[in-house]
């Protein structure tokens, strides 16, 4: 066996830098690093790859990479031409049951191949997924904001990471890791089949109400699950202190989320209290002027209404256009030296109409106001870019699109505003008593959060998250337009229904009506047939219903983990409804 020092350079320089692993996954904004040639002949069968082999020829360069990748042969070919390539659990702790309980594989099959993962993760219980690929080619892709792409370079495999928005001249290893863009921006298949092992129910129900409260997946479950066990064994404030790191990176995976930094993300118990810490932070007097959408949700408009009875301030609605979204003309011409706040819902709660959020920042950002974004219906189920969207402060719910458990939610303020908002309500966390007669806010967001929290569900919110991202959001925002549109398409089909959606691109909420019968009706009677939808009534949306004269509508929300066989079930329940 070599020793290390044989190794070239560049080798030796991983080795000594940190693990191979965890420099591959990390989730952003990394340089892509080399591992140099991998051969199938190189390694004896099931040998780990952390540590070094002696190759089987002179030009064969032995390698060392510092995680227990497990390379496997089939029996069917020569080692040099198959291979199976197993990763670990790409948590990086030590219960794999935090995250996701499966590694990643190449998925290419050309021949039958023989199962291989690591030892650790097997007794975890981990599932992998096996495949065999050619060393000379490989299809697995994985965005850049995740991990690794496996791409051709001549007869060797090497991993490559697609390094979006780095520079080349930062990439430490360039003359030998060379990026493929063209490979990089090829859009990745979502693994449904590992998706729904990962929700049990989905074999049970054909859920379909996600806009309400999705299903939460295994690995989430499992981490709150876990919290809960360990806050038995050793006390609460001890288990809060053994899960600190933890804990505190459930605020840096809400970041990457939205494309924010972790000082900007306060974590609250759900999305309504998120969007009422940031109102009520900010000031309003007599003849102020916030500015909102028709399709505003009750929760929001209420307070509104509080504080223009309180302050004098003026509440006023911007026009739809003929599509149904906000005007984005009509808010231009609206906007005066008076207007203090433009405040809107991204994803009405009614319908598959999605508002135009980007360009209202825009306009938000060019007259110097404050930008309030309702993002409860949005986030899960499509990609947020709060620098791309230009709000000042956005809410969420963790409950929904985003599979995680009740009782969450979370806040992102812009750093720029932050210093200028006093939340409504204290404590001691949010603003820490300096003296007798003094406190002094914190620094961060979290001076919008309060002592006490719920923190198994705070960790069920993180392993949601990172669940989420681990996917990628484009490749669930696809999916859930592509099943949305299936089920409107079909939904057009039977006779009596009327679909009621709006907008140019409605999202993943389809909402609809059916003659002659009420909308808590059929949502029954498609509960008796195994069919998880809602409903939405008028109490929720009340300008846009009043303008629309809308009766209670049908409300069915699919997700990435539904098939297209639970939406055709669905259409041929509601078809098989006798007329009325």
């Amino acid at each position: 066996m070599p020793h290390q020092a044989a190794q070239p350079l560049h080798l030796r320089r991983h080795a000594a830098r940190q693990p191979l692993l965890r420099a591959l996954l990390r989730p952003a904004n990394m340089p892509c690093r080399c591992l140099g040639p991998i051969r199938g002949d190189q390694w004896p069968k099931n040998t780990p790859l952390n540590a070094p082999v002696a190759p089987s020829s002179s030009n064969s360069t032995p390698i060392r990479p510092s995680s227990p990748i497990v390379i496997a042969t089939t029996t069917s070919a020569p080692r040099a031409a198959r291979w199976q390539l197993s990763l670990p659990c790409r948590r990086m702790t030590s219960r794999c049951s935090a995250a996701s309980r499966r590694p990643f594989t190449t998925s290419r099959t050309p021949a039958k191949a023989s199962t291989a993962t690591s030892a650790p993760n097997a007794a975890r219980g981990c599932s992998p997924r096996t495949s065999t690929a050619s060393p000379k080619r490989s299809s697995f892709s994985w965005e850049a904001s995740t991990g690794p792409t496996w791409s051709h370079r001549s007869s060797r495999c090497s991993p490559n990471v697609a390094c979006r928005g780095i520079p080349r001249s930062t990439c430490r290893s360039s003359n030998r890791c060379r990026i493929d863009a063209a490979k990089a921006r090829e859009p990745r298949l979502i693994d449904i089949d590992q998706i729904r092992i990962d929700t049990p129910a989905a074999e049970r129900i054909a859920y379909l109400h996600n806009a309400g409260a999705a299903l939460m997946p295994t690995p989430v479950v499992a981490a709150m699950k876990e919290h809960i066990d360990l806050e038995s064994e050793i006390g609460g404030y001890a288990a809060a202190d053994r899960e600190a790191r933890r804990l505190d990176s459930v605020y840096s995976s809400v970041g990457r989320l939205l494309n924010a930094a972790p000082d900007e993300i306060a974590l609250l118990e759900n999305a309504t209290v998120a969007w009422q810490m940031a109102f009520y932070a900010l000031a309003f007097r007599k003849g102020d002027r916030i500015l909102t959408a028709e399709a505003e949700y009750a929760a929001n408009y209420v307070a509104f209404l509080q504080v223009a009875r309180r302050t004098g301030a003026v509440i006023e609605v911007v026009p739809s256009n003929a599509s149904g979204e906000l005007d984005i003309h009509a808010l231009e011409r609206m906007i005066d030296e008076r207007v203090k706040l433009i405040a809107i819902t991204w994803v009405p709660t009614n319908g598959g109409l999605v508002n135009p959020a980007a360009a209202v920042g825009k306009i938000a950002r060019a007259h110097g106001i404050p930008y309030l974004l309702d993002a409860c219906q949005a986030v899960g189920q499509m990609a947020v870019d709060v620098e791309a969207i230009g709000c000042d402060m956005l809410s969420a719910t963790g409950r929904k699109f985003l599979r995680g458990p009740r009782g969450t939610g979370f806040l992102y303020v812009r750093r720029a505003l932050l210093q200028r908002l006093e939340p409504p309500m204290i404590d001691h966390f949010a603003a820490p008593w300096v003296s007798r007669n003094q406190y002094r806010l914190r620094d961060d967001a979290r001076r919008f959060e309060t002592w006490e929290n719920n923190y198994a569900a705070r960790l069920g919110l993180g392993a949601a998250v990172d669940y989420a991202l681990e996917i990628g959001m484009g490749p669930i925002e696809q999916r859930c337009r592509l099943l949305a549109d299936r089920l409107r398409g079909g939904l057009a089909s039977v006779r009596g229904i009327t679909i009621r959606d709006l907008g140019r691109t409605p999202g993943a909420i389809v909402s609809f009506t059916m003659d002659g019968y009420e909308a808590d009706a059929i949502v029954s009677g498609a509960a008796a047939a195994g069919i998880t939808i809602g409903a939405s009534h008028p109490s929720s949306t009340r300008i846009d219903a009043e303008i629309r004269a809308l009766p209670p509508l049908v409300r069915a929300s699919p997700h990435y983990y539904n098939t297209e066989a639970e939406i055709d079930r669905l259409i041929g329940h509601l078809a098989g409804l006798t007329p009325r």
